[in-house]
């Protein structure tokens, strides 16, 4: 019992004097200006929040403040106006007679959501060629367009987006190639608005399990049928080809994340 209390008393003493020894060599340094390492990990005052999607409440609740689309489509153009650059005498019907050049197009959104729906900016490109012997001379017209716009989409009439009606107005510029036998011309509009009325319908309920997936996968939130009808106006600039159309229809498929 003597040999215990003793062994537990000399380690008491040996842990108490290494203590007051380190403590003292610590003070000694940093009275000395020495440098003392300190081993502790460094303080990170950076907290990550991570806002888990809901996968099973409706697109109405879960939707957050920004997003962005992708939209793959097409649309028919008849230049109602427009004259050769050519020869400046050929109007569009003689060059290809009475018909709808499809144009192909993308286009890439940034949309900001609220309460009533959502406003939409909108960069696309498309392009289209068509070639004819309507007029007796081998005729082609290739077309390059850059649009810039803005849309307002009502995709909150449901807790679904089921169909979301929606308005467009922007602004195009074209860069056009014609041939006509030997002959080619290039040229294009600096600028001409246009304007467009269509409609977002849902396709999520094809697959609903697919789209779950999609969801939490890649934060693909709807993909829709894109149909509208747009009108192009003449250009702003006085001589250049006139770009005007009626009533283009267009069709497309729309991705939104």
């Amino acid at each position: 019992m003597k040999t215990t209390t003793l062994v537990a008393l000399f380690t008491t003493f040996i842990l108490g004097t290494a203590s007051a020894h380190a403590e003292g060599e610590t003070l000694a340094a940093l009275n000395s200006g020495d440098v003392v390492e300190d081993y502790r990990g460094v303080a990170n005052d950076i907290v990550e929040k991570l806002v888990p999607i809901e996968l099973d409440a409706p697109y109405k609740y879960r939707r957050n403040r920004h997003g962005f689309m992708v939209d793959l489509g097409y649309e028919n153009l008849q230049f109602i106006n427009y004259y050769s650059i050519i020869d400046g005498n050929t109007q569009f019907y003689d060059m290809f007679g009475d018909i709808e050049i499809p144009m192909y197009n993308v286009q890439a959104s940034y949309k900001y959501n609220f309460g009533i729906g959502s406003l939409a900016a909108n960069l696309g490109l498309g392009y289209a060629t068509y070639s004819s012997n309507d007029s007796g001379v081998a005729r082609t017209l290739s077309l390059t367009k850059y649009s810039l716009s803005v849309s307002y989409i009502m995709d909150m009439l449901f807790d679904e987006p089921y169909v979301a009606p929606y308005a467009t107005f922007g602004i195009n510029q074209f860069t056009i190639e014609e041939e006509a036998g030997a002959k080619k011309e290039s040229t294009g509009i600096e600028a001409a608005y246009f304007y467009s009325f269509g409609a977002l319908i849902q396709l999520n309920w094809l697959d609903p399990g697919v789209s779950r997936q999609a969801l939490k996968d890649n934060g693909l939130q709807n993909t829709y049928l894109d149909i509208h009808v747009s009108v192009l106006e003449p250009s702003l600039t006085s001589g250049e080809p006139n770009t005007e159309t009626e009533y283009s229809i267009g069709a497309g498929l729309r991705m939104e994340f």
